[in-house]
C-alpha cells in the first residue's frame, strides 16, 4: 500500500462527493453536534484492486482511531496495524453532524477518505465507516469498525 501518490493527485469527484454527502447534514451541523471524541479500537476489512495485471485481494486488519473535535471540525489518526509491514498512519481532517462524519486525509503517498456514523455515548460509543483508499498501484475499498476506550 506504500507509494508516492499525494494528496494534491485525489479526483475532485472524490471530494465533490464528500462536499454533497455533508451539505445534506449541514443545518444539523449548526446546532452542536455530538462530541464524538476520543480513542477507538476495532478491525479495519479491505478489498483491494490492483492497477497492474495482480488478481484483487482482501484482507483484515487492528486498527486505532484517535478522533479530537472542535464544534464540527474533527482532526483524527488512523492507524492501521501491521506486524509484518509495520503500521500505516494517516492524518485525517473532517466534519461531523447529525450523527454522521467524514474525514479525508494521506499517510506516506497514499489517501484516505472515509465517511461514516457514531452510535451510544461515551465510553460506550461504536463508529462504523466506509471508504477508500488510493495510491499508484491500488485502490481499496474499506470497512472500519470500532468501540471506544474508556
Amino acid at each position: 500500500m506504500r507509494s508516492l501518490l499525494r494528496f494534491a493527485l485525489v479526483p475532485a469527484a472524490v471530494l465533490a462527493v464528500a462536499g454533497a454527502w455533508f451539505a445534506g447534514s449541514t443545518a444539523e451541523a449548526a446546532s452542536a453536534p455530538s462530541d464524538i471524541s476520543g480513542f477507538y479500537t476495532g478491525k479495519l476489512k479491505s478489498r483491494s484492486t490492483p492497477l497492474s495485471t495482480d488478481k484483487p485481494d482482501g484482507g483484515s486488519d487492528a486498527v486505532t482511531l484517535q478522533i479530537s473535535q472542535d464544534g464540527d471540525a474533527l482532526q483524527a489518526t488512523l492507524t492501521v496495524i501491521d506486524e509484518e509491514e509495520g503500521n500505516e498512519v494517516f492524518h485525517l481532517e473532517g466534519r461531523t453532524g447529525n450523527g454522521r462524519f467524514w474525514l479525508l486525509g494521506n499517510g506516506e503517498g497514499e489517501t484516505v477518505l472515509l465517511t461514516g456514523s457514531a452510535k451510544g455515548t461515551s465510553p460506550k460509543r461504536k463508529i462504523k465507516a466506509a471508504g477508500t483508499y488510493v495510491d499508484s498501484e491500488e485502490f481499496s475499498t474499506l470497512k472500519i469498525s470500532v468501540k471506544e476506550v474508556a
